[in-house]
């Protein structure tokens, strides 16, 4: 009875260590890039170094890519004038791209202060990348092995703003998709006011012209 007690307790011991294993998934470039994606309003966590160099790695990827299909839309969008639903599908392209980089970056600030917490720093120290040869300072830091003892960031200290916003399913893509309307917004200001100014000196060069010529 004794032996069959102990082997039970054994194999649940082995059990919950292997649920401790298992609860988080392996850093590679897949998981963390869906890492990235998870934890885009998360800043009271840590991140593993493992996990975060992966993560930028796949947002890199991501980065390029979205660049490249956002210069081929607005090229496309400049030539393409008599064909409204391909220029309403060039647009919600230009949306979904202003979109991806506005995550993308939030998705970048937050998995830097997650690290800046795994390594038992302040998350305040992300401000180093906006003073000169800060970023520099700033990769040494990301570089740094995990730090487990004497870290008061181990337990997550999420905001109860946070808390809030995780909790109401569906609310964090909302989010996502209103700051990238407002983006796209802005997006579509700036370039038509560039527009603008280029067709205004361009007509300025041509009655200057005009005027030189009689």
């Amino acid at each position: 009875m004794v032996i069959f007690e102990q082997a039970t307790i054994a194999d649940t011991a082995v059990k919950e260590f292997d649920i401790i294993l298992n609860s988080q998934t392996p850093a590679n470039l897949v998981n963390s890039t869906k890492l990235m994606f998870k934890d885009i309003f998360r800043y009271g966590k840590c991140m593993g170094r493992a996990d975060y160099w992966y993560g930028i790695l796949g947002l890199s990827l991501l980065t390029v890519a979205i660049v490249i299909g956002l210069v081929f839309c607005i090229s496309l969008a400049s030539r393409i004038t008599q064909y409204y639903i391909i220029q309403a599908l060039v647009y919600m392209v230009i949306f979904i791209s202003v979109t991806g980089i506005i995550s993308l970056f939030l998705m970048g600030l937050s998995a830097a202060i997650r690290r800046l917490h795994d390594i038992g720093m302040d998350g305040a120290w992300i401000l180093l990348q906006f003073i000169p040869f800060g970023n520099i300072i700033l990769l040494v830091f990301m570089c740094q092995p995990t730090v487990m003892e004497n870290n008061r960031y181990r337990q997550e200290s999420q905001s109860s703003f946070g808390k809030k916003i995780y909790s109401i399913k569906g609310l964090v893509p909302v989010i996502v998709l209103c700051m990238g309307l407002v983006g796209t917004m802005l997006f579509y200001s700036v370039v038509t006011l560039t527009a603008t100014t280029d067709d205004v000196g361009s007509t300025e060069l041509y009655y200057d012209s005009l005027d030189d010529d009689y």
